[in-house]
């Protein structure tokens, strides 16, 4: 029979020293190292056992739903996914610490407080219901149990170091069933290598200092020694500095120590940040790191484009997935096209227009994404299918490919045939990682030992250096359990006999894990405190701290070394010159700082008639809500018109813009020029539905539940704005000429285009250019009052210049050719106002209807030509600190959104001016 020699490992040991040991053992028997994991596979080859069903979530989330008035049943209606793993996790524990012979029961001597006794019946019953079935790991150790030993193939010689690791219950009856079944035969050498290696005696000779912190640390009493060089505490900014620090000393001890890498050790914090710093500041100075996980992560397109798309399926889709979908570089089209798509999704429109260079591809996948809301089962897999026929195959994404395939046949594994489409489960399952990069993966030999706060030291070194020693580690933490409290899991295991681990426990092991991984140095140990974490934050140094501060003599005319005074601050001179080891970089000048120059720009451009031009060279005609920005700011109508204005993303949000837009679509509806002014029995009726589609169309988000109560208002906003503006167009006797006209035409000598919400002529003649705002008054009233409401006064001008003889609408182009007085008026639709630059056309007694005189846009429009001036020169006059106060007094004009065109527009603002200087 064969013989299979296991070295069983504490679950957080490092694999490389065992392996080690292996190769001085491989040639002579077969040996095998590794965790319970590991031992368990080994145990089931040897017993001819296939591997256990996995029935355990299944049988916990079917029973755990289902028992009634359960400590955990309201918690199952908004978190289920985390109030099963919970519940699993706590269950397990339990199951674990009665073993194999044991059964979970309530507690009938009432032992424990009612909140937990009240728990502990409801897991006994949960774990009854499920028929006790087991978790994988415990079913797998109960097939062993149950298993003879007349046909095993092979026999397993166990090795371990007591208390390394804690045996429960289940773990002890598995060993005990090894150790019948096989009597050991063990290699004594063997057994001393691994006996040396995980629990290494403390070194023959060391400085007293090193000897008190791996010999008596947490020990209560110790003498205290005198602390000398061959322990130091160095406080640095973060883990930035501490990697380079690090990486300096290294270098400095491997020169006047005369020592190889593999002498040096690092103890790193299981933090990715870490990791790559080490690895960024250790490859710069050509230092070799072995057991450092240097791989870098990459987001994992693949299942990103996969999850997006599921997202998409179901209407309303989230806007910020169906962007993310679009700009995916998976997707067929070119990523120029794929995030012109997402900026457009982004601005509103849901249904984006490819190039006409798109190929059909590209036109397939378009398609594919507007179906949505797929009816059965199998129409969803037909949609995963086509999907994953679509997708881009180029050699560059090859592993994102993969992994979208890969997901993709999963999910439709996970279809039912018929019935309800599983969202939530399939959701779920698609929830995207990172993965690290093959080109990352390099095997490093006899570098600088790096291991894990949370694993066994892999060798013993000369000099150690420990990272993070910030609190939360060293030791790290024990976590809390929502079930049961610390002072219940003492009942648990001291009352009710639960193998089941305290956190006085877990810290006692902890512990005795730092004390290990300390021994592992011969002659020196600096700890690494950071100061900050990576976003800044204050961080304190280890709890362990105080600990070590208590093994060494306090200073003169004290009692106790306060733990501070261990600490040498690298910020400054003293620490700098009390720290062995450190490499300084040679003093030098420090260079200016680059300052900020606030000064107008002189491009030496007509930038009027250069910045934007069409296909052939002319300049585009400019919209009169553009040329607003560029009345408050010059920059940010250049980077706007550039295309240097940066585009944000973020969630659905009913703003003022939205809400104007919804507005304007549903007045735009009831009135236009292609039918009469609707009685308001029609608006009342017509409402519902004409919101509903306008909603789908622009706001789909203010479909789902949660939106409802913001839905039913604004609704109801509009309808009686819709029912005011009816009343006050009967009353202006007005005939409409058309909605959303497109009109152009120029204003000092700068061609204009643009879109009125609506054109009608009134009784006495005149024809009015209507602009709807979904807003309150007084902030226009002040714009008109000042003179600065030039948006109107440009759609006015465009009337007044262009040319609509051949317009197709020829009610418009009889009125104008009459040469009928014009004007602007806007209707204000939460306080329902009107305003206009017109005298006596309304007639009075109106008193939401003010007429306010020709003077509307002087100023603006003054200013305006200003800017026209200063552009064709090519100067950019920039903003002041002041402007949007200034403008929000002084015009109505709200200045935000041309300031907040892009950071730069603040950045570079002119310091306001001395007390009684003013604004052109």
């Amino acid at each position: 029979m064969n013989t299979i020699h296991f070295l069983l490992t504490p679950d957080h040991s490092s694999s490389r020293l065992v392996k080690r040991i292996i190769a001085e053992k491989a040639s002579r028997i077969n040996v095998i190292a590794g965790t319970w994991t590991e031992l368990i596979e080994q145990a089931l080859k040897a017993y001819l056992l296939p591997d256990p069903e996995d029935i355990w979530n299944e049988k916990l989330s079917e029973t755990a739903a289902s028992v009634k008035e359960a400590f955990w049943e309201k918690s199952m209606e908004v978190a289920s996914d985390e109030t099963l793993a919970s519940i699993g996790a706590n269950l397990t524990m339990l199951i674990d610490g009665v073993g194999p012979a044991g059964k979970i029961v309530p507690d009938t001597k009432k032992v424990l407080p009612e909140r937990a006794r009240k728990h502990l019946a409801d897991l006994a019953k949960l774990h009854e219901d499920m028929g006790g079935v087991l978790p994988i790991r415990l079913a797998a150790i109960r097939s062993v149990l149950d298993a003879g030993k007349d046909d095993v193939l092979s026999a397993i010689v166990l090795y371990r170091v007591e208390g390394l690791p804690l045996l429960s219950p289940w773990q002890k009856a598995l060993i005990d069933k090894i150790e019948k079944d096989f009597p050991p035969a063990k290699d004594k050498e063997l057994e001393g290598l691994l006996s040396q290696a995980l629990a290494p005696a403390p070194p023959k000779k060391r400085p007293k200092a090193l000897a008190a912190i791996q010999d008596n640390l947490f020990k209560p009493g110790a003498e205290s020694v005198k602390l000398d060089e061959s322990v130091q505490w160095l406080a640095v900014r973060d883990c930035l500095e501490e990697a380079e620090v690090a990486a300096g000393m290294v270098q400095t001890i491997m020169k006047e120590q005369k020592l190889k890498p593999a002498e040096i050790g690092l103890l790193v914090p299981s933090n990715k940040s870490y990791a790559d710093a080490i690895h960024d500041a250790f490859s710069f100075a050509g230092i070799p790191v072995s057991g450092l996980d240097s791989s870098r992560k990459v987001r994992d397109l693949g299942r990103e484009a996969v999850l997006n798309f599921l997202f998409t399926r179901r209407w309303p889709a989230p806007v910020m997935a169906l962007a993310a979908l679009y700009s995916n570089p998976l997707m067929p089209w070119k990523a120029k096209t794929g995030i012109g798509l997402a900026n457009e999704v982004m601005n509103g429109r849901f249904d984006p227009w490819l190039p006409k260079d798109a190929s059909s591809d590209d036109r397939n996948m378009a398609d594919l994404i507007k179906k949505r809301d797929p009816a059965t089962p199998a129409e969803l897999a037909q949609a995963l299918r086509d999907f994953g026929g679509l997708l881009n195959g180029s050699e560059a994404l090859e592993e994102h490919q993969s992994r979208a395939q890969d997901l993709l046949l999963e999910l439709a594994m996970m279809l039912p045939k018929a019935g309800e489409i599983p969202w939530k489960k399939l959701l779920a399952h698609s929830s995207p990682s990172s993965f690290p990069t093959k080109d990352d993966e390099v095997l490093v030999r006899e570098g600088v030992a790096a291991f894990a706060e949370d694993e066994e030291p892999s060798r013993q070194v000369k000099y150690l250096i420990v990272f993070g020693f910030s609190s939360g580690r060293y030791p790290a933490g024990s976590g809390t359990s929502p079930v049961f409290f610390e002072s219940d899991l003492t009942l648990l295991k001291e009352k009710l006999g639960y193998a089941v681990e305290s956190g006085a426990d877990d810290v006692l092991s902890r512990r005795n894990l730092l004390r290990r991984q300390l021994l592992s140095a011969t002659e020196g140990i600096t700890f690494l405190i950071p100061r900050r974490d990576m976003v800044g934050d204050e961080l304190h140094p280890s709890d362990t701290l105080p600990f070590m501060a208590k093994l060494y003599n306090p200073p003169k005319g004290r009692e106790a070394l306060e733990a501070g005074n261990l600490l040498l601050e690298l910020d400054t001179e003293e620490g700098k010159a009390a720290a062995r080891w450190l490499a300084l970089a040679k003093p030098a000048t420090a260079g200016e700082p680059w300052k900020t120059v606030i000064a107008d720009l002189n491009l030496g451009r007509d930038l009027l008639t250069t910045i934007r031009v069409d296909d052939e060279g002319k300049p585009r005609p400019e919209s009169p809500s553009m040329l607003e920005w560029l009345m408050v700011s010059p920059l940010g109508w250049l980077l706007a018109r550039a295309g240097l204005v940066p585009s944000e993303w973020g969630p659905e949000e009913l703003n003022v813009a939205l809400k104007g837009t919804i507005a304007h679509s549903m007045l735009e509806y009831f009135f236009n020029d292609t039918k009469a002014i609707p009685k308001p029995a029609v608006i009342r009726r017509e409402t519902p539905k004409q919101f509903g589609i306008v909603i789908r169309e622009v706001a789909p988000f203010l479909d789902l539940p949660e939106w409802s109560i913001e839905k039913r208002h604004l609704e109801q906003e509009i309808l009686e704005a819709a029912l005011w503006w009816r009343e006050r167009l009967i009353q202006f006797g007005a005939k409409m000429l058309g909605a959303e006209a497109k009109l152009n035409g120029q204003y000092d000598g700068v061609a204009l285009t643009g879109k009125t919400d609506l054109l009608l002529q009134v009784s006495g003649g005149q024809l009015f250019v209507v602009d709807y705002k979904k807003s309150s008054s007084a902030k226009f009233r002040t714009m008109m009052q000042e003179g600065y409401a030039s948006q109107v006064a440009l759609y006015r001008k465009m009337l007044e210049t262009g040319d609509y003889t051949a317009s197709p609408n020829k009610a418009l182009a009889e009125a104008l050719a009459k040469k009928i007085e014009i004007g602007v008026l806007y209707a204000l639709l939460n306080d329902r106002k009107v305003l206009t630059d017109s005298k006596d056309w309304l007639g009075t007694g109106q008193q939401d209807v003010t007429e306010m005189g020709r003077q509307i846009a002087d100023q603006g429009l003054a200013l305006l030509s200003t800017r026209f001036r200063d552009l064709r020169k090519g100067l950019v006059p920039l903003n002041k600190d002041v402007d949007e106060e200034w403008y929000a007094e002084n015009t109505g004009i709200t200045a935000t959104y041309a300031l907040d065109a892009s950071p730069l527009v603040r950045l570079f603002m002119h310091a306001s001016e001395p007390a009684g200087e003013a604004e052109e």
